[in-house]
């Protein structure tokens, strides 16, 4: 059991045992003042070998700044079944999304999203938050 990838985009849904990703790969969230909603979302898919993917597992994400500061997390609980239609040493994916608007970023800085399969590490997403640079409209001149 894995994390295949993990990204925060602009928008994803899962469909078909799909993800379909907008706007993946943000790595900066920008904001006019803190603290700020992160208006992202998470994508990932796990992959599971066939025996594991009898069982139900728990998805735990944890956003934290970079100086190890839990700013927020939340939890998923997931089961697929086995398939008969999995040739030998294939693994079951797992694609899964979640909006992150309800967690707010406190400050500028540097952040992470950990996630943990059963309890266990598995990977890092890492970006920054940064005030929104003023625009010469905004500039009043």
């Amino acid at each position: 059991m894995r994390v295949d990838f993990a990204l925060i985009c602009d928008a994803v849904s899962v469909r078909d045992n799909l993800l379909h990703i907008l706007g993946g790969g943000i790595t900066r969230i920008w904001a006019s003042e803190f603290p700020a909603p992160m208006r992202a979302s998470l994508a990932t898919r796990i992959m599971l070998d066939p025996d594991e993917a009898a069982e139900r597992h728990k998805l735990r994400v944890v956003i934290q700044d970079d100086q190890g500061t839990r700013i927020g997390s939340f939890d998923a609980e997931f089961g697929v079944g086995v398939s008969d239609a999995l040739a030998p040493g294939e693994e079951v994916q797992v694609p899964l999304g979640f909006p992150l608007n309800p967690v707010r970023l406190p400050r500028e800085g540097g952040y992470s999203l950990e996630l943990l399969l059963d309890d266990t590490h598995q990977a890092s997403v890492v970006f920054r938050s940064a005030a929104r640079p003023a625009t010469p409209e905004s500039a009043g001149g």
